[in-house]
């Protein structure tokens, strides 16, 4: 489009010249035979042989053109990213069950807390309904929620979901085991002092409640990482593992587990067989289709019931890439209506995914 549009301005300046000249020949000619000199002055063809300007213009404007298409479609041919729902419906046949805007907030604390009657909490609460339909003969009870590169908004998401999930009357615990880039104490203001790490290192079976903190939201506790151990992978798939969460299936509804992304290390990979089911996150433009097909390579590999797809972040006015989300248009409609009155108790700032 930038290559198009600079042709086209070079273009229209020459012919804009050619315009000129013309009309100041025009008025020369007519002056003279204004003060008698016609028969001095003789009509002649002033139109060069070289260069033909109309013919090289419209040659410009054509390549131009044939160029600007070319390199829009080399980009989308060479754009390895998931870009709308319908990709990944089509390409791996599994079911969307959130579509989560892009959101601003100020200082980390999530969106269902922070403003509760957005549109994007009730996609939340939505995800919530739908996560709870993928299993109605035998509920879920501990669910991991994972990506498979980082910065794709997973942390936000399983963060979001449990307080969504507490409002309903469940207990519910997030048990963050993102033992090497652990994010969910900065969303609920926690201490990471203490917290998963602690517990597979004590010499007796200590109860998992010791090391749940409370937050701001009923039904809804979090136990940190605590300090970083070494070993990250091998803890979580230890029987350690499996007797805390048996204990914790005593005490809550509910248990949420946040891991690392699936491609980066193999801590979810070896924790996900042991759950009632995992949730992938997805980023349209910027979580890659192959990123994404060696995930769930990866999930079938170990057997892991994979639910669904979060599409998170997802740009709901305007286009995105050429494609409009018009499939969401209820979704955007409740945005611009139901956001607009309360868009002076929204935080302000930038935080999305």
């Amino acid at each position: 489009v930038f290559y198009f549009g600079g042709w086209v301005a070079c273009c229209s300046g020459i012919m804009c010249w050619r315009f000129f000249l013309c009309q100041a020949e025009d008025g020369i000619r007519d002056r003279v035979r204004s003060r008698g000199l016609g028969d001095v002055y003789k009509r002649q063809d002033y139109t060069p042989v070289k260069p033909k300007v109309m013919q090289n213009t419209l040659l410009a404007a054509v390549l131009g053109f044939l160029l600007a298409a070319g390199v829009i479609v080399t980009r989308e041919a060479l754009d390895d990213t998931i870009k709308t729902p319908e990709d990944i419906t089509r390409k791996f046949k599994l079911p969307v069950l959130g579509v989560i805007s892009h959101h601003k907030i100020e200082d980390g604390t999530p969106i269902t807390l922070g403003d509760p009657r957005s549109p994007t909490a009730e996609a939340y609460r939505t995800l919530r309904t739908n996560v709870s339909h993928t299993s109605v003969d035998k509920p879920l009870r501990t669910l991991m929620v994972t990506s498979s590169e980082p910065a794709e908004g997973k942390s936000t998401a399983i963060s979001n979901l449990g307080v969504v999930l507490a409002q309903t009357g469940r207990r519910v615990i997030i048990v963050d085991c993102d033992l090497r880039h652990p994010r969910i104490h900065t969303y609920f203001g926690l201490d990471n002092r203490q917290g998963m790490s602690d517990l597979f290192f004590q010499t007796a079976d200590v109860p998992p409640d010791n090391y749940c903190q409370e937050t701001k939201v009923k039904n809804l506790w979090v136990i940190t990482t605590g300090p970083l151990p070494p070993n990250p992978a091998e803890l979580l798939g230890s029987q350690k593992m499996q007797r805390i969460l048996a204990a914790l299936r005593q005490s809550a509804e509910v248990i949420l587990i946040d891991t690392p992304p699936t491609l980066a290390v193999t801590d979810a990979a070896v924790l996900a067989p042991t759950l009632d089911g995992v949730l992938l996150v997805a980023r349209p433009g910027t979580t890659r289709v192959s990123a994404l097909h060696h995930t769930l390579e990866q999930m079938r590999q170990v057997n892991a019931n994979v639910l669904g797809i979060v599409l998170n972040d997802v740009v709901t006015k305007g286009k995105y890439y050429g494609y409009q989300y018009e499939n969401y248009r209820n979704y955007a409609a409740y945005q611009s209506y139901y956001g607009v009155k309360h868009k002076g108790s929204s935080a302000k700032g930038s935080k999305s995914g």
